[in-house]
């Protein structure tokens, strides 16, 4: 879920642009310091694949108001094993 603070109130959450899909799970998030970068785990399908095999390490970068595309991170963070916790 994802929600704005405009004028000292947060909005009404609505489910984010990176994580509105019932084909896969997105859990733990973890905000960067500068809050500009978003990681989460997530069994979303990679490349081509519409099946999902392990959890990964996903990343998201703020623009302006939004959120831009998941970025799977690389084999440096993500093994052929499952990775739950950014």
């Amino acid at each position: 879920m994802c929600a704005k603070r405009e004028d000292n109130l947060w909005n009404k959450s609505q489910v984010c642009s990176f994580s509105n899909s019932p084909n896969y799970i997105v859990i733990e998030p973890c905000l960067s310091y500068g809050g500009s970068q978003l990681f989460y785990a997530s069994d979303k399908p990679i490349g081509d694949s519409s099946v999902a095999k392990n959890m990964n390490i996903w990343m998201v970068e703020r623009e302006d108001e939004n959120w831009g595309e998941p970025i799977l991170l690389d084999s440096t963070i993500n093994t052929s094993q499952g990775e739950y916790y950014p």
